[in-house]
C-alpha cells in the first residue's frame, strides 16, 4: 500500500502517475542512512549525496571526532532501532565503502544472515582487545551472570526470527563492573567502531546502492511548475578541509555541476557543518601576534592528534561544551602526556559515563536518565516549558548524584542554588581526577591576545606563558549554503546560532512556505532513536500513510520552536527531553505500543511464546531504547526489538536501584 501510495502521491491535479517518489537526502551519516531506509520502507527512491569519500558523517574520522573518543552513551542507545549491537556483531567484515567509491556497490539487502559466517566479528571490540590484560576487558562475561536463563537467553531458540540475537548474553559489554578505560569499550564504541557499525548496517539493508559519495551539493531550489519538486544541482567534491558533508566543495564547483530533478528533499547533514570561532580571535595554525605554536579549532584535533603534535607540551583548551572537557582529559592521557591549561566559562556538572548502582555496580548513564518518568531526565533537562522553572532541585539532584566539580577546582563550582540558571552537563570519565592530579588546570575570563612566542593574555591582566598550541573548542555552525535566500527565510534559519538555528515543526517540517522538504537528525543533540523516527515519519508522510500536518499546525510548531528559541537563559539543549520527544515522534509515525499493542497488532503469534508482549510491558519501566520502536506498527522487527528491549531491562532490573525510578529525588 505505501509502495502505491508512493507512486502516485506526486502526481498533481491532471497529471498522470508516474514511478516512486524520488528523494534526495544530503549526508550519509546516521541521520541520512535512516532517511534512506525508511524511504525503502515506504516505496520511495532515495539518493544520497554525500561529500567525503564514505559513510559515517563526523564518525569517518577525518571531522571533529577523535580516534581515541568514546561515545557519550552507549551502545543501548547509539544504535538503530531493528539492528542492535548483538546483530553487528556477527556481521562478516566485508562492507567498507571507504576509498573514494563515486556510488556503492550492491549491498546484501535485508534478507542478509546475520549469524551464518564464522568470520564474523567477534564479540570483543578493538578498544577491549587492546586492554586484554586488564581484568575489566578479559572476563566480560562475568560481569552478565544475571543474564543466564533470562528471557533473552532462551530467545533465539523459541524463535527462528530471533536467531541473529543469539549470543547476547555471552557477547554483551562488560555491563556491572567498575568503570575503566579499557571496560568502555565496546559498551561505550571507539569512533572506528561506531563507524564500523554504520557501514554494517547500511551493507545489511541495502543503502549503499543509493548512495553518491565525493558528492556535494552546490544548490538546491524549487522547480517553477507548481509540483514542488526540487532541481538539486550536485558536482564532484572539491578538497574540503573540512571533511563534512552537506557543504559547497570548491568555488569552481557551479561550472561541472549536474542538475536532477527530485520529489521530495532531506537535509540530514547535521550541526557541525563549520568551525565557530570566537570573534578576534585567529583563524589559521600560525597566529598574526607571533605565538609559536598552532592555533587549531577542535575540527583539526584529531589531525594534529595523529601527528603527535600535543606531545609531552603544554595546551589551552578554550571552550568547555563536551569536546572541550574530553579533549582537555585526551591530552593529558597516555601516550600524549601534555599539560592543560582549560578555559571555561559556564561550570558543568561533570558525568561519568557509568553511573553509581547498587553495591559496586554501575550503569551507563544513559540507562539510568533515560526511563519514561520525566523527572528522572536530569541529564539534560526537559524541553523547556513556556514559563520560568526552578532549576535548583535539577541541580541539587546532580550534586547529590554526582558531587560538585567544584570539590576538584573552585573554577569549576556550580551553585546549586541559583534557581534561574539552567543545569548544564558534560560527559567525561578523566577529567575531574586530572584537575585534582595537576594536570589539567581550569582557568575563567577570556582571552585578549596572544603574544610572541608563547604567551596567551586575558583580559583581567593575567597571562599564561609557555603555552605551546591553542586549541578553540567554541562548537560548531550550520551551513545550508546550497539554498537561497526565500528557502532559507522559510526556515527560519540563522547559522549563527549554535543551540537552534532551524524552526521546525516537531523538529522535522518546515512551514508551509516550504513544501516537500524535511530534516532529520538537524536538532542539537540528536539520538539514534529520534533521528530514526524523524526519517521514519516525514517518508510515511511523503508515502501516503500517515497524513501531512495541516497549515496551521506546521504554523503553531514553528511558533513554538520560536517561542523556546526566545527563552532566556537559553538552555543547553533546546530538545533536551529525549523520552518525550521519542515517544512524541513514535505517536506520530504509530509505532509506540500500548500494554495491548502486541496482541492487537498480531506479532503474538508471529514471535511464538509471550515474549514480544513481555517485552511490551517491560518497557515501560526500563531504559528508553530505540528497540522501543521497532515492536509494532508499521515495518516492525518484533523479534529483534524485544530480545534487545529485555537485554537492556534485564540489566536494569539487577543493577539500577529502585529510587532511580521514583520522583521524590527531584
Amino acid at each position: 500500500m505505501a509502495a502505491a501510495n508512493a507512486q502516485c502521491g506526486a502526481a498533481q491535479a491532471g497529471s498522470e502517475p508516474r514511478g516512486p517518489l524520488r528523494v534526495a537526502i544530503v549526508g550519509a551519516g546516521p541521520a541520512g542512512l535512516a532517511a534512506a531506509k525508511a524511504a525503502l520502507e515506504e516505496g520511495l527512491l532515495p539518493t544520497v549525496f554525500e561529500r567525503q569519500q564514505g559513510l559515517g558523517g563526523i564518525w569517518l574520522g577525518n571531522g571533529p571526532v577523535w580516534d581515541s573518543m568514546h561515545t557519550n552513551l552507549s551502545q543501548f542507545s547509539c544504535c538503530f532501532s531493528d539492528f542492535p549491537w548483538t546483530m553487528f556483531q556477527q556481521q562478516p567484515k566485508n562492507h567498507s565503502t571507504s576509498g573514494g567509491a563515486a556510488a556503492g556497490g550492491a549491498a546484501s539487502g535485508a534478507s542478509s544472515s546475520a549469524s551464518s559466517s564464522s568470520s564474523s566479528r567477534a564479540s570483543t571490540s578493538v578498544g577491549a582487545r587492546e586492554c586484554a590484560g586488564t581484568d575489566a576487558c578479559a572476563n566480560p562475561g562475568s560481569a552478565n551472570q544475571s543474564f543466564k536463563g533470562s528471557r533473552v537467553s532462551g530467545l533465539a531458540k523459541t524463535n527462528g526470527d530471533a536467531k541473529t540475537v543469539q549470543g547476547a548474553v555471552d557477547s554483551d559489554a562488560a555491563v556491572g563492573t567498575s568503570p575503566s578505560t579499557c571496560s568502555l569499550s565496546p559498551l561505550f564504541p571507539l569512533r572506528a567502531e561506531l563507524h564500523e557499525y554504520l557501514e554494517a548496517y547500511a551493507q545489511y539493508f541495502g543503502l549503499l546502492q543509493h548512495a553518491r559519495f565525493s558528492t556535494s551539493v552546490v544548490s538546491a531550489s524549487q522547480t517553477d511548475d507548481g509540483t514542488g519538486a526540487w532541481a538539486v544541482a550536485t558536482a564532484p567534491a572539491g578538497q574540503d578541509p573540512t571533511g563534512h558533508d552537506g557543504q559547497i566543495g570548491a568555488a569552481d564547483a557551479a561550472t561541472t555541476a549536474s542538475t536532477a530533478r527530485f520529489d521530495r528533499l532531506v537535509v540530514a547533514s547535521g550541526f557541525f557543518s563549520a568551525p565557530h570561532w570566537p570573534e578576534a580571535w585567529p583563524r589559521s595554525e600560525a597566529s598574526d601576534d607571533g605565538f609559536a605554536g598552532p592555533v587549531l579549532h577542535s575540527q583539526d584535533y584529531n589531525k594534529y592528534r595523529r601527528r603527535g603534535t600535543f606531545h609531552r607540551k603544554r595546551v589551552l583548551v578554550v571552550g568547555n561544551a563536551f569536546s572541550g572537557f574530553e579533549i582537555a582529559a585526551d591530552l593529558v592521557s597516555a601516550p600524549t602526556g601534555a599539560e592543560v591549561v582549560h578555559l571555561v566559562r559556564t561550570p558543568k556538572f561533570v558525568l561519568p559515563r557509568f553511573v553509581p548502582s547498587a553495591g559496586t555496580a554501575r550503569l551507563p548513564v544513559d540507562s539510568v536518565f533515560y526511563v519514561r518518568q520525566p523527572a528522572t531526565n536530569v541529564a539534560t533537562g526537559a524541553s523547556p516549558p513556556p514559563t520560568p522553572v526552578d532549576h535548583a532541585p535539577k541541580k541539587q539532584h546532580l550534586e547529590r548524584t554526582f558531587g560538585n566539580p567544584g570539590d576538584a577546582h573552585p573554577v569549576l563550582h556550580v551553585d546549586t542554588n541559583d534557581s534561574q540558571t539552567p543545569a548544564f552537563v558534560c560527559i567525561s570519565d578523566g577529567y575531574l581526577d586530572a584537575v585534582r592530579r595537576g594536570t589539567i588546570t581550569p582557568v575563567t575570563g577570556s582571552v585578549t591576545h596572544l603574544s610572541s612566542p608563547s604567551q596567551v593574555g586575558f583580559a583581567d591582566g593575567t597571562s599564561h606563558d609557555n603555552i605551546d598550541a591553542v586549541i578553540v573548542a567554541t562548537g560548531f555552525e550550520t551551513r545550508l549554503d546550497y539554498f537561497g535566500p526565500a528557502v532559507s527565510a522559510g526556515l527560519g534559519f540563522v547559522p549563527e546560532d549554535q543551540l537552534q538555528p532551524l524552526l521546525l515543526h516537531e523538529t522535522v517540517f518546515p512551514g508551509p512556505d516550504v513544501r516537500n522538504l524535511a530534516f532529520v537528525g538537524m536538532y542539537r543533540g540528536p539520538y539514534f532513536a529520534v533521528i530514526e523516527l524523524q526519517a521514519r515519519w516525514a517518508m510515511g508522510v511523503w508515502s501516503g500513510r500517515l497524513p501531512m500536518p495541516s497549515d496551521s499546525t506546521l504554523r503553531a510548531g514553528v511558533a513554538a520552536e520560536q517561542a523556546i528559541r526566545a527563552l532566556q537563559p537559553r538552555p543547553q539543549f533546546p530538545h533536551g527531553d529525549y523520552v518525550q520527544l521519542a515517544d512524541h515522534l513514535a505517536t506520530l509515525v504509530g509505532v509506540l505500543p500500548t500494554s495491548k499493542a502486541a496482541e492487537g497488532n498480531g506479532v503474538r503469534g508471529h514471535c511464538g511464546d509471550d515474549v514480544v508482549a513481555s517485552a511490551t510491558a517491560a518497557m515501560w519501566d526500563s531504559p528508553v531504547v530505540p528497540a522501543n520502536f521497532r515492536l509494532t506498527g508499521f515495518a516492525a522487527s518484533p523479534a529483534v526489538a524485544a530480545a534487545e528491549i529485555l537485554r537492556v531491562a534485564d540489566t536494569a532490573r539487577h543493577h539500577l536501584p529502585r529510587r532511580w525510578y521514583t520522583v521524590s529525588d527531584v
